[in-house]
C-alpha cells in the first residue's frame, strides 16, 4: 500500500521531514477492508526495525517492507536479529544517493554507505603485507578511509585535532529534520574500534609529526572551513552560518542571510523556527538549487510559512561598518536594505589546505580526500574515503585542491 505523485507533496521515498511509517494508517484502512483475504504490506519511511515492529504490533499491516533502509544497510534484518542493531548504517532520509543518484543517472547508491551499488568495484580483501596507514582528520571521509583500510588488515592510526569525531556532521545534523545524521558518527566510530583503528583525539598533526610517524601511506582528510566574504569584514554583526548552527552565536530578531544555497536555506529555517525574522539574499534566480529535489519541494513551503523573505537575483554591493547593506536588485537598481541585527554568511566552504601545503613543502607524500580535496556533500566524502582505504597503501603528492 503506497501513494505518490510528482505533482503533489505526497511522494514515494519522501525526505526526512516526513514522519516515519507515515502511510501505516492507509495500510490499516486497506487491511480493514480486505480483512484476511489479501495480505497487506506497509511501506514508505519504514526506516528501521522498531518502526516496522510497531506497525505489525498495532495490526496496521501483515508485513512491513523497507526500501531505502535496506539500501543504506542490506544487512539490517540480519544485524537486528543477531542483537547487533548498533552496527546498522541507518537511513537518514537525505535521498542524495538513492533517489538523487537515480535522477542524476549515476545509479542508486547511499550517501552513508559508499558500497551500495558499487559492491564489485573495489578490492576489499585482506592484504598479504599489512602497512602502516596514517589518517589525519576524523570527519566522514577520514573515518571511512580508516575503517576500510583497517578491515583490509592494515595498521591504521587516525588523528583528530579536536576532542570529537565527525567533523562537520555535527553541524549538518542541526537544521530541522536532520537529527538522524547524529547516528552516523557513533556507528563509524564503533566500527573503527572493532576493526582495530587506533583513534587519537586532541592530536593536531604537523609536518614534523607526520614525518616522525614513518607511515607507509598518509591520508589527509582535514576537511573544509567556511568562506567569509571580504565585503563582510567591516560589518560588526557578521558571522558565518556554522556559528549560528553550533549555538556559538545567538542571532538577533532581524537576520539577513547572504547566500541562498542549501546551507543558507537550512540555516534560515533553523533561525526562523526560533522566532527571528529572516531575509535570504541570493545572486541566482532561485534558492536551494544544490538541494536534493524532493527535500527542496518540502522545504520551500515551510520557509514561506515562517515568513522568510527571499531576495533572489540580488547582488551585495557594499556593507559598511554599521552593518548597512547596499545591493543591486534584479532590475539593476541600487537599494539599501533595512538594518539587520545579525548578518549570516552562507556562501560556501573552501578546502582546509594548511597541512597539505606544509607536507608538500616538506616533500612528504600524501593523498587528500573529502573536502580538503574538493568541497562537496557527505556522499562524496564517504566515497573518497572508501577509495582511499581500499587502495594498496600507495600515496602520491596530490594536485592542488579545487574549490566548489
Amino acid at each position: 500500500v503506497s501513494v505518490g505523485l510528482r505533482e503533489t507533496n505526497f511522494m514515494v521515498s519522501p525526505p526526512s521531514c516526513v514522519d516515519k511509517g507515515w502511510l501505516s494508517d492507509v495500510a490499516r484502512a486497506v487491511k480493514d477492508g480486505v480483512e484476511t483475504r489479501v495480505p497487506v504490506i506497509a511501506v514508505n519511511r519504514i526506516t528501521d526495525e522498531q518502526v516496522a515492529e510497531e506497525i505489525l504490533q498495532r495490526g496496521d499491516a501483515d508485513l512491513a517492507a523497507m526500501g531505502r533502509a535496506l539500501i543504506a544497510d542490506p544487512d539490517l534484518p540480519n544485524k537486528a536479529a543477531a542483537g547487533r542493531a548498533e552496527t546498522i548504517i541507518r537511513c537518514v532520509g537525505c535521498n542524495d544517493g538513492c533517489v538523487g543518484g537515480s535522477a542524476r543517472g549515476t545509479g542508486v547508491g547511499c550517501a552513508l554507505n559508499p558500497l551500495t551499488g558499487r559492491e564489485g568495484m573495489y578490492d576489499l580483501g585482506r592484504v598479504k603485507a599489512p602497512k602502516n596507514i596514517l589518517v589525519i582528520g576524523g570527519g566522514a571521509a577520514g573515518m571511512q578511509a580508516a575503517l576500510v583500510a583497517a578491515r583490509r588488515g592494515h595498521h591504521v592510526e587516525l588523528r583528530e585535532k579536536s576532542g570529537r569525531l565527525g567533523g562537520l556532521l555535527a553541524l549538518a545534523a542541526r537544521p530541522p529534520f536532520k537529527q538522524d545524521l547524529d547516528m552516523f558518527t557513533p556507528c563509524l566510530e564503533r566500527a573503527m574500534r572493532e576493526a582495530g583503528v587506533n583513534i587519537r583525539l586532541n592530536c593536531e598533526a604537523d609536518a614534523a609529526s607526520v614525518r616522525a610517524a614513518q607511515a607507509d601511506a598518509v591520508i589527509l582528510a582535514t576537511g573544509s572551513v567556511p568562506v567569509f566574504p571580504g565585503f563582510c569584514k567591516a560589518a560588526p554583526n557578521a558571522v558565518t552560518a556554522d556559528k549560528i548552527l553550533s549555538g556559538e552565536v545567538t542571532p538577533g530578531p532581524r537576520v539577513l542571510i547572504i547566500g541562498g544555497g542549501l546551507i543558507g536555506c537550512e540555516t534560515a529555517e533553523f533561525i526562523a523556527g526560533r522566532g527571528s525574522a529572516v531575509t535570504v539574499l541570493e545572486m541566482l534566480p532561485e534558492v536551494a538549487r544544490d538541494m536534493e529535489g524532493r527535500t527542496r519541494r518540502y522545504m520551500m513551503p515551510r520557509l514561506k510559512n515562517y515568513g522568510v523573505t527571499l531576495l533572489t537575483g540580488t547582488q551585495v554591493l557594499h556593507i559598511d561598518d554599521k552593518g548597512i547593506v547596499t545591493v543591486k536588485t534584479p532590475d539593476g537598481e541600487e537599494r539599501t536594505l533595512p538594518a539587520f541585527d545579525t548578518l549570516v554568511t552562507a556562501v560556501g566552504y573552501r578546502p582546509e589546505t594548511r597541512l597539505a601545503d606544509a607536507l608538500r613543502t616538506a616533500g612528504i607524500a600524501f593523498t587528500s580526500i573529502g573536502d580538503c580535496e574538493h568541497v562537496a556533500k557527505i556522499l562524496n566524502a564517504v566515497e573518497s574515503g572508501l577509495a582511499a582505504g581500499a587502495a594498496r597503501g600507495k600515496a602520491a603528492v596530490n594536485r592542488a585542491p579545487s574549490v566548489k
